[in-house]
C-alpha cells in the first residue's frame, strides 16, 4: 500500500522473498548443525520495525496494524512477559529473532521481508495481515510454518501464542 493506494493486485502480482545481504544469512543458527534449534527462547515475542508513528507515515501505514501491535503490547509490563514490541532499530535484529520463539509479520507499505528474516532465525512468523500474501503463495506450505492470527484477534495475541502446544512449535 502506498498511500491510500493499494500497490499489490494478486491477479498479477507476485511476491518474492526479499534479498538479504549474504552476512545475515551466514549468521542464522539454522545453518550451524550443532545448535539446537529446539532450544528454549527468551521471548515469547517480537517485532522491530517502523510503527507508523512518524507523521509521514499516517494511520494509514500498514493498514493500522502495527500501531495497533505497539498499542496492545508495546509497553515496559510486556517486555517483561517476554514481549518486544519496538521501532528502535537494533544491532542485535537477528540475534533477537534467533532468542524469539514467535516474531511479527506485518505490512508496511506492502510486504515486507520480516517473513524471512524470521524463518532464517528460526522464529516461527506470525502473519498479521494485511492484504499481501507471504513470498511464494501456493508454493510454501504456509500453514506448517507459521501462523496466521486475524486482526480481530489481536487483543488476544499473546494467550493465541501461548496456546500452541510445544510440540506444535517443535514441529
Amino acid at each position: 500500500m502506498y498511500g491510500s493506494v493499494r500497490c499489490f493486485d494478486a491477479c498479477k502480482d507476485l511476491v518474492l522473498p526479499a534479498w538479504r545481504r549474504p552476512e545475515n544469512i551466514y549468521a542464522s543458527p539454522m545453518l550451524d548443525a550443532d545448535t539446537d534449534v529446539h532450544r528454549p527462547r527468551e521471548l515469547l515475542l517480537y517485532f522491530n520495525g517502523q510503527l507508523g508513528t512518524h507523521f509521514l507515515h499516517g494511520d494509514k501505514y500498514s493498514f493500522g496494524l502495527r500501531q495497533q501491535l505497539f498499542a496492545l503490547f508495546g509497553g515496559p509490563e510486556d517486555v517483561a512477559q517476554g514481549v518486544i514490541i519496538t521501532p528502535n532499530k537494533s544491532k542485535s535484529y537477528g540475534a533477537s529473532l534467533a532468542s524469539s520463539t514467535f516474531c511479527g509479520v506485518l505490512p508496511g507499505w506492502g510486504w515486507s521481508g520480516r517473513f524471512e528474516d524470521a524463518v532464517l532465525q528460526g522464529c516461527l512468523p506470525v502473519i498479521l495481515p494485511g492484504g499481501s500474501p507471504a513470498p511464494w503463495p501456493g508454493t510454501v506450505d504456509l500453514p506448517s510454518l507459521a501462523l496466521r492470527v486475524r486482526r480481530d484477534d489481536m487483543p488476544r495475541l499473546l494467550a493465541i501464542l501461548r496456546a500452541v502446544p510445544p510440540e506444535r512449535v517443535a514441529q
